[in-house]
């Protein structure tokens, strides 16, 4: 009896279950998990750092990707490039810490990783129109995993009845991230198709305002 009371923490503990409150996965899963947590930190603190080596950059009306193009350039790729690596191992990270379940949310979140790489291998320079190319291309599969990670972990921490408020916070998060996607790309589409279209519509002038030559017929 004493054995098996022994070996039951370290049973609760194996990867794919569920653990104590409190507690971190043994083995690789502790410095992979460090790895996601330092992600998002280094990531923005060089961003900061980028903008303020670009003379009139501004965080609010400009993308993060203009920094991986022109002077000092190599900063935000490296920065991509870094923060892709650390995500993308990560994931695996996750897969060990969480519940059994899908691997879909892990998946994603290697993707994610994959298109921060992308990103930084495949600058979104205009001068270079087909490597710009790529660049959208890896920026939207970032994109989509970054709304889709967090819905997949959600379904499955919910399993788990230790894990109820992180799985709330979950689909929280996949919530917001999906109304910020709708909200980018609804104001890409306005700024790249709708005004366009609009100035390049012409203008009619209704019949009843246009002046009419009194001079003929005196």
């Amino acid at each position: 009896m004493g054995e098996a009371k022994e070996r039951e923490p370290l049973q609760k503990s194996g990867a794919g279950t569920s653990l104590p409150p409190g507690r971190l996965a043994p083995g690789i899963v502790r410095p992979l998990a460090v790895c996601g947590a330092i992600a998002p930190l280094l990531f923005a603190s060089i961003i900061v750092v980028a903008g303020s080596l670009r003379p009139g950059y501004s965080h609010i009306s400009q993308f993060i990707s203009e920094l991986g193009y022109g002077p000092n350039a190599i900063v935000q790729n490296l920065n991509f490039l870094l923060t892709g690596m650390l995500v993308a191992a990560f994931s695996y990270g996750l897969h060990k810490g969480l519940p059994q379940g899908s691997r879909k949310g892990p998946a994603f979140v290697t993707a994610f990783g994959i298109g921060l790489v992308g990103a930084g291998v495949c600058p979104g320079d205009p001068a270079n129109p087909s490597v710009q190319s790529m660049h959208f291309l890896f920026a939207t599969v970032l994109e989509i995993s970054g709304v889709l990670v967090p819905l997949f972990v959600y379904t499955r921490l919910k399993k788990n009845p230790g894990a109820r408020s992180l799985s709330r916070f979950s689909l929280f998060m996949a919530l917001v991230g999906l109304l910020l996607l709708f909200t980018f790309y609804g104001g890409v589409f306005s700024s790249t198709v709708l005004e366009p279209w609009k100035r390049g519509r012409p203008t009619r002038v209704p019949h009843d305002s246009v002046p009419l030559d009194r001079s003929e017929g005196c």
